[in-house]
Order: structure tokens, then sequence, then C-alpha cells
């Protein structure tokens, strides 16, 4: 038995509309049956319908939008195309309360609903889904045996739905680590099957013999890992340049002046890439890029068109002009304060007084924070109104609460303070509006960046499966690279090679050159942090390594 996949999920009682004894969330794969040229399927839906009050204002609290039920209840309806999104709305919505379970459930045939279950809680009588053909059918379960696995499996990562086949049944993707996948599971494998056969690929087509050899020795200090030493057949190839910057700045400057050279020397800028450990770097090397008038594409949102970013700035434009009704919109809605659409409707068109008194209020509570908001825009340092904005709207407290990509929003709003520091010393105003006036500008200048050939900006993870002639790997300071979460001190040792392996995918999209860098000094939430070298350094013999110099300024000490 499989605590984790009971074959059924009690209900629950109702002791009052205040709580509870148990609550399931529903989590159904192609529950909404829309369907779309991407997914024919449909999409997936997460689901609650209680009549549990308190749980419904934590949802709120946490942006989640509520509906009415038939009665006295009230219910949460959320779809998503791509069921990895969805499976991690259900896991936040989870965590808001502590007596919820998430029943999986998949639509897969013209008939009942399946729940999800592990091969190990097969049992006759149980009703699977079998592939006859094009088609996908219930089939009754007669009878099981053990036998050796010969399954055939055509995809572990069909996108959006994560399904594939496994020897004619229907089988869901669960390798993703938040739904409690490790990579021992692949380590142990062998000891599972004794008989299994052990390939390994170790000719890489790709990168110069120097590369692989930094790669290898990189890698070899990972414990949880199969014995792998990749070699190629190409010439032993450049160093790998080293530069020792001073702050952010001198970092994304000396990038842009080196890719600037590159494509003077006839290297096409889609064959140059710049890789960082998380998704807030880019902000410093897009500014840089657009001095430069460098063409570039971030793969994935640009800085100022990231959704975060764009909210903490509505809060600022709405407080400076009230009458900017796309940002008024924008700001309550971000997090939600329980007030719908018809109620702002009435607000944004002046019909205010007509509101319930309970609306008023909420209108009335929204507009004195934005009172306050201005008068600290008007009066203090604009990094300073950034965390202001930050900690008052409520989004500081909803993103904290969160998992993973929370935390990264944060980190993102994090570094809008620190770019905002260097409108610190104009005088309040107009400090706020230069900072403004340029976000507005950097979108403009990246909209018309979008389809020229462009030097490649993205995060380490997004760079897995490319490869590229050139590669910058930016950030490489101990709590970036290898990076720590936000409010953690310390990894621990399967995370930390798992930081290992993402270093060792970053130098292995290069074919002739890497470019490493890494900063003295580094702002972070408007505050200098001075930085140590990352320990990868450590793991590079010098041999291999070059100094670089910024073309535009001095050369810095490298720290080995």
């Amino acid at each position: 038995m499989n605590f984790n996949y009971p074959h059924y999920f009690p209900q629950g009682t109702t002791k009052s509309n205040v709580e509870r004894n148990r609550l399931n969330i529903n989590l159904n794969m192609f529950g909404d049956r829309r369907k779309s040229l991407i997914n024919p399927w449909g999409m997936s839906r997460v689901s609650i319908n209680t009549t549990e009050l308190n749980f419904k204002k934590k949802l709120i609290v946490a942006g989640f939008k509520t509906k009415k039920g038939k009665r006295e209840d009230w219910r949460l309806d959320i779809s998503r195309l791509d069921y990895g999104e969805i499976e991690k709305i259900a896991t936040k919505i989870q965590k808001l309360k502590g007596n919820l379970t998430i029943v999986r459930n998949a639509f897969i045939t013209k008939g009942k609903k399946m729940l999800f279950q592990p091969a190990s809680n097969i049992i006759p009588g149980m009703v699977i889904g079998i592939t006859n053909g094009r088609k996908i059918e219930e089939e009754k379960v007669i009878s099981v045996t053990q036998k050796h696995y010969r399954g055939k499996v055509y995809d572990l990562n069909v996108d959006k739905i994560h399904n594939y086949i496994a020897g004619n049944i229907v089988v869901h993707n669960c390798i993703y680590g938040w739904r409690g996948a490790s990579i021992r599971n692949l380590l142990e494998f062998e000891k599972d099957y004794p008989n299994t056969t052990l390939i390994l690929l170790e000719e890489n087509y790709r990168s110069s013999k120097r590369i692989l050899e930094v790669a290898n020795r990189v890698i070899e200090k990972n414990r949880f890992r199969h014995e792998k030493k990749l070699f190629t057949q190409k010439p032993l190839g450049e160093k790998i340049g080293i530069y020792a910057a001073y702050d952010e700045t001198d970092e994304a400057n000396y990038i842009a002046g080196k890719a600037q050279s590159l494509v003077g020397a006839d290297t096409l800028p889609q064959e140059i890439a710049v890789l960082y450990r998380a998704n807030f770097q880019s902000r410093a090397i897009e500014e840089a890029f657009l001095n430069e008038k460098i063409p570039y594409q971030v793969l994935g949102t640009r800085f100022f068109e990231r959704k975060e970013v764009k909210d903490i700035l509505a809060y600022i434009k709405a407080a400076l002009n009230p009458e900017n009704l796309s940002d008024f919109k924008r700001a309550i809605e971000n997090p939600r304060r329980g007030v719908g659409k018809v109620t702002l409707a009435k607000a944004l068109s002046g019909m205010e007084e007509k509101l319930p008194a309970a609306a008023r209020q909420k209108i009335g509570e929204f507009r004195n924070l934005l009172g306050q908001i201005k008068k600290q825009a008007l009066s203090g340092k604009a990094s300073e109104t950034i965390k202001f904005v930050l900690r008052t709207s409520g989004i500081e407290a909803q993103l904290k609460s969160g998992g993973d990509d929370e935390r990264e929003r944060l980190e993102n709003i994090r570094e809008l303070a620190s770019l905002a520091v260097k409108y610190d010393g104009l005088p309040p105003e107009e400090g706020m509006e230069k900072l403004l006036t340029d976000a507005t500008l950097a979108s403009d200048q990246d909209e018309l960046q979008e389809n020229k050939p462009a030097v490649k900006l993205m995060t380490v993870h997004s760079a897995k499966g490319l490869e590229f002639d050139y590669v910058f790997i930016t950030g490489l300071e101990d709590g970036l690279f290898p990076h720590e979460r936000l409010g953690e001190k310390e990894i621990n040792e399967e995370e930390g090679e798992e930081e290992r392996r993402l270093f060792y995918v970053a130098l292995t999209r290069a074919r002739k050159k890497i470019f490493l860098s890494h900063t003295s000094i580094r702002t972070i939430f408007g505050s200098r942090q001075v930085n140590l070298p990352s320990e990868f350094f450590a793991d590079i013999d010098r041999e291999h390594l070059e100094e670089e110099y910024n073309l535009k300024g001095a050369g810095k000490i490298i720290y080995l």
C-alpha cells in the first residue's frame, strides 16, 4: 500500500461555515474540456467547493479569486493549459491550510475520471487507460503479475501535458522535483533492476577539448552521479576568459563591450549567449546592451516586462496620477483586495458613492494607501519608495508565503530597488520621474529588438539543450552561483550538487570559448554587498584561464 495514493479520498464533514475537518483540492487533468491547437484534450483544472469562510479569506489574501456557489457555498476554479503550472497552483493553495488534500484525477477517456495511481497500486478490478490505435479506452485489470520492466517510454517531457505512453498504458510524467522526484531514483535504478545495461554517451561533438576538461573537473566533485567523462575529437581550443568586475554595472559593461567586439569580428549575434543564475541579473546586462545598441533577446520575460516589476511601478504611477485608470486597476488587483469587477468599474467611473458601505471602505483604504505612497515618493529616495511599496502593498507578504517562483519574483523586485539607488542622488520627485521614464523607454526599446538576430540572454536553466559559439557565465559569486535561497544561509549537499550540475550545464553550452565573470560588490535590495568569488573557480586549473579586461576601462584583480 502507498499511503500517498489511497484508492479512496473521504470528503469530510462540515462542522460549521468556519471550519471543516477535511477539505479536498480537486486537480483534474483535462477537467476543462476547452480545447486548443496546442492541446486538443483540453486544459487541466484545480477546484475547491466549500462553505468554509475562514479559508475563503486566506485565498483572497493570497491573490486567488473565488466565486459564489448555488447556495451558501463558494468555489474556486482555475484552469491552465500547462499541467506543471496547475500543479504548482494546487500546491500553493495546499500550503494555506493544514487539512487540505490534493485529489488528482485524469479525464483521459470519455468515461469516468481516473485517480492518479502508481503502478504498485494496480489491483484486479481497477480500470486503467489503454491505447487502441489512436484512441484511449478503458480496460479492467483482470490479474496482476510481477515481471521485469519492459515497457517503452516514448517521451519523458511532453510539453504542457506531461503524459506519455509506456507499454500501451497511459502514464503521467512524475519526474519533477516538486512532484517528489529525486535524482536518487536514477542512481538507484541499477540496484532495483540488476540486469540493466548502462550505456554512457561520452563523446561530445560540440565543445573544445579545453572546455570539456574544465567541465569534467567541475562535475567530478559530485558524489550523487554516474561516473562519466566527456571527450571530443576537437582541438584544445581557446583559454577561458575571467573578469573580476567591481560591481554589476562594470560586469555588464564588460560583457556588452566584449560582445560588441565579437560581433565586429564577424560573429553572428545569435551565436553569443549570456547566462545567469537568477532572472534579476538580466536588468544590468539589458541596460548595458541598450546603451551600446547591441541587439539582444531575453529568453523569458524582459526585466521591465515582468509582472511583479510592473505591479510595483503601477502602484507608484497610480499614486502620482490617480486618473491613470489602467495603473489604478492593476495595483488594486495585485494582490487582490476583495474588490470585484463591478465595484471597480463603478469606482473608476465616478460612481463610488453608490457602492455598498463595505465596498466603499475597501476602495477608501486603497486610496489611502496610494496617498501614503505618493507622500513617500515625493519626499523620500527612489529606492526607499520601492521598498515602501513592496512592504505596504502586501506584495512582499504574498510572495514570501509562496514557493520558488514567488521567491524569484521577490528577487526581481529587490533588483528594482537596487536599480533605483542610482536615482537617489536626485531630488525625490525628479528621481522618481526619471526612474519611471527610463523604465518605459527600456520597455519600448526592447520591443524594437524582438525580431532581429540578437545576443541571447537567459538563465542557466533555460539554456539546457542549447549551444552557442561564445558563452558568458555571469555572477559567479558565493550566494548567487551557487545560489542561496532568500532567507537561507546554507544549502544541503544535494542542493549543492544541483548547483554544480547547473554550472556544468552552463560550461558545456559553449563550442569555442567561455567568459566567466564575478563582482566584488553587488547591490542587493538597495544595499551594497561585498562578495567572495564562487567556489567553482577553485575547480578550474590556472593553465586554462586568461585574464580579461574591460575594453572601456582598466582590468580588475583576479581573486582565486
